[in-house]
C-alpha cells in the first residue's frame, strides 16, 4: 500500500510540475493552494493544541481528532505532493545544473 501511495504522490508531483511549467498563472495558483494548505494545517493543529491546554489533559482521542480531521488530511497530502514537485523542479531544472 505504501508503494502505491508513493507512486501516486510522485505522479501528482509530476502533474503539478508540468502544470506549473506550462502556465505562470497555474503556477501561482499551485503556490497559492500550498499557502492556503499551510494555513489550514496550522489552524487545525492550533485548535487541537488550544483544546489540550484549555482542558489540561492530553487524551489519544484529542490527538486522533486532529489526525482524523479531513482538512488536515487533504492539506497535508497536497503539501507533500507540492513539496515533491518543487524539490524535483529545483533539482532537475535548476539553472546552475545546466552549466
Amino acid at each position: 500500500m505504501e508503494w502505491i501511495m508513493a507512486a501516486l504522490a510522485v505522479a501528482g508531483a509530476i502533474a503539478i510540475g508540468w502544470i506549473s511549467a506550462a502556465n505562470e498563472t497555474l503556477s501561482r495558483a499551485a503556490d497559492g493552494a500550498a499557502a492556503v494548505s499551510v494555513l489550514a494545517l496550522g489552524a487545525v493543529a492550533g485548535a487541537g493544541i488550544i483544546r489540550t491546554i484549555r482542558h489540561g489533559t492530553l487524551f489519544m482521542t484529542e490527538i486522533h481528532s486532529v489526525l482524523d480531521n479531513p482538512v488536515l488530511l487533504i492539506s497535508g497530502s497536497y503539501l507533500v505532493v507540492y513539496s515533491i514537485s518543487r524539490l524535483g523542479a529545483a533539482v532537475f531544472f535548476s539553472p546552475e545544473r545546466s552549466r
